[in-house]
């Protein structure tokens, strides 16, 4: 049976603020193990690991949750061609290891490549069940498989690393990962078939098709700035935007990756009931921009504490570019909601239109600004993000429906509260630095003033959030009193 949308989403929040834990304390501990050319050099690799892992999908994840007649034939079929994808991106990567290796004249990157291709002979045997505990949204499932695969890369990285292995230890760290994902699947594989199938290779596809060339363009956006970093500037370069991309990216995966399938359940089984997703729509964005936005004020604010916190002197170069990418984050948070809808009511041919357009957008950014550095890169990227997100929020609107001023609505109080927050911890940051105060009191001072404000103005504001922090306190309150008695 389903899990209520909000027990799913404690249990994707649980689940993303756990391994986020662990995430920065294993990027803490790495950053001081490699250098930032061998953070880079991996980095690298992970762009074209990123394109071919699209297309080894061929959107049967999205095809899995959509379909509304699942039947046997057709899981045996989006088995199969898993297990086919997953087979031929591993030799393709094999075969491109060498050859790459040699464009970029580094050594290195073709062990690191032959290591990757090893995933996608893996891969497969978890993500079959993975879709299908979205689709039945068993987000307690799915938080253990996740955060197991969470702490498998985190050890095996630290431990490589600090034996000496450089960028592999990364790539190993990622092969353990999938392999404990892997494992779990086939624990969790209950009814899903062993036998694969091609029967209906034509219904599973003509989704598939569609959905891998929107995010093939997706993954290309996402991938440009590194690639051309690597090629006209370094790969400390690379090194240096990686690490300033990665930890916006821990923030906002925390926010996206615990929202997106849980939105997505939510909206396929709205609209295989032929009820509107425009009420549940913006209910979701209003809670999602309410911590999102805040969220990323805060770390474009604390960048250079943050920065060399986690990360150590040696990535000063980081902190600029961490700003403006934290506002970059900004303007897109919203894309995540918009995604999940228009790929769970079947909006295929839009989802595709808006990873073209903002593939566009980023590339443009990236390959105009990609010569001056990693600085002039984001400032380009904030332009590129300010329009794909309005791209975004006008194909949702069209197909979903929901009302502009609605939409204005849940804006406007975001921003208020964004602002709320951002003026408390600006002045903590200014206050730690007037008293000289070390990195970790600066941001305990900035979180706790940032935190404070951020409730007021979920209250001032009427904010749905504050009701649901209420009602939940006074649950637990209500719980330990009769315990109590």
């Amino acid at each position: 049976m389903a899990q209520s949308v909000t027990r799913s989403l404690l249990f994707s929040f649980l689940d993303r603020y756990a391994s986020l834990a662990i995430t920065i304390l294993s990027s803490l501990v790495i950053a001081r193990l490699l250098k930032p050319a061998e953070i880079g050099t991996f980095s690298v690799a992970m762009v074209f690991i990123s394109l071919l892992s699209t297309m080894r999908d061929l959107g049967i994840g999205a095809y899995l949750i959509q379909e509304k007649e699942l039947t046997p034939a057709r899981l045996r079929t989006a088995w199969g061609v898993q297990l086919t994808m997953g087979l031929s991106c591993s030799l393709l990567v094999a075969l491109l290891s060498a050859p790459l290796a040699g464009y970029f004249h580094e050594p290195v990157l073709r062990d690191l490549l032959l290591v990757i291709a090893c995933n996608f002979l893996v891969i497969p045997f978890g993500a079959l069940n993975y879709a299908l505990l979205v689709r039945d949204m068993r987000f307690d499932a799915i938080a253990m498989v996740r955060l197991s695969q969470t702490v498998a890369i985190a050890g095996v990285s630290i431990g490589t690393a600090y034996a000496g292995h450089g960028a592999l230890s990364l790539a190993y760290g990622n092969l353990a990962g999938v392999s404990v994902a892997a494992i779990a699947g086939i624990a969790l594989r209950k009814g899903a078939p062993w036998l694969p199938a091609f029967t209906e290779l034509r219904r599973v596809l003509n989704v598939g098709a569609t959905m891998t060339v929107s995010s093939l363009f997706s993954a290309a956006a996402t991938s440009a700035p590194e690639f051309l970093l690597g090629k006209l500037q370094s790969m400390a370069s690379v090194g240096y935007y990686s690490r300033a991309n990665g930890l916006i990216a821990m923030v906002n995966r925390l926010l996206t990756d615990a929202t997106y399938p849980v939105a997505e359940a939510k909206f396929a089984a709205l609209s295989r009931g032929g009820e509107s997703c425009a009420p549940a729509f913006l209910t979701a964005l209003a809670y999602l921009l309410a911590v999102g936005w805040p969220m990323c004020a805060f770390l474009a604010l604390m960048a250079e504490p943050l920065v060399l916190l986690m990360y150590g002197s040696q990535w000063v170069d980081s902190i600029t570019p961490t700003r403006i990418l934290g506002v970059s984050a900004l303007l897109t948070l919203w894309t995540t909601v918009c995604q999940a809808a228009l790929v769970a009511t079947g909006h295929n041919r839009l989802v595709m239109r808006g990873n073209v357009l903002q593939a566009l957008f980023t590339g443009l950014a990236a390959a105009a600004a990609g010569a001056f550095g990693v600085t002039a890169m984001c400032v380009a990227l904030v332009v590129a993000s300010l329009l794909s997100g309005l791209v975004w929020l006008k194909l949702a609107q069209g197909s979903i429906g929901f009302k502009w001023q609605d939409l204005h609505r849940i804006l406007a109080n975001s921003a208020l509260i964004t602002a709320a927050v951002a003026l408390a911890a600006g002045a903590g940051l200014a206050g730690g630095h007037w008293l000289a105060l070390n990195a970790v009191a600066q941001l305990a001072v900035a979180v706790v003033l940032g935190a404070s404000a951020g409730l007021a103005a979920l209250v001032i504001t009427g904010h749905p959030l504050a009701t649901l922090l209420r009602s939940f306190a006074a649950s637990r309150l209500g719980r330990r009193r009769s315990e109590g008695a």
